[in-house]
């Protein structure tokens, strides 16, 4: 996964610059730069909008003593966004607007919950406390059997 991710974080630059010589050529050069201005300031404009809002949701769940609606995940997603937005091309930018974007948003902090919890059972992801220790202690999954140790004679 990190692999991808990396290799992903790699080709963007190149594919932002070959999307943006390919607009400038076909749309015009000054159009392009004002389509990327556009973009980044509706974008920017969205980023802080969204910020505030799920903040403003942390701050209210706070004072309720409750768990906020949109919890962690949805805040970093909307950080990711933000940043996204700061990067000069059109691919970082539709990118950023699908993390601030709160229906995309969800799908993905919902999906992100997920593969931790999956983590979580299948024993790749442990949750430790300072104070209690582990709280979960997953072994192996059921469907694999336990590891065999080998006993020294």
């Amino acid at each position: 996964m990190l692999r991808v991710l990396f290799f992903l974080l790699l080709c963007l630059p190149f594919a932002e610059l070959a999307l943006l010589v390919f607009l400038g050529r076909n749309v015009g050069i000054l159009q392009t730069i004002g389509l990327a201005l556009i973009t980044s300031l509706i974008g920017g404009a969205l980023a802080k909008q969204q910020g505030l809002r799920v903040i403003a949701q942390w701050q209210r769940a706070h004072v309720e003593r409750r768990v906020p609606e949109e919890g962690l995940v949805s805040g970093l997603l909307v950080l990711i966004g933000a940043g996204m937005l700061l990067l000069p091309g059109f691919i970082s930018d539709i990118i950023g607007l699908i993390f601030l974007l709160p229906p995309t948003r969800r799908f993905i902090a919902a999906m992100i919950r997920n593969a931790v919890a999956a983590g979580i059972l299948r024993g790749n992801i442990r949750v430790v406390t300072p104070e209690s220790g582990p709280i979960i202690q997953a072994g192996p999954p059921p469907h694999l059997p336990p590891p065999r140790r080998e006993v020294d004679d």
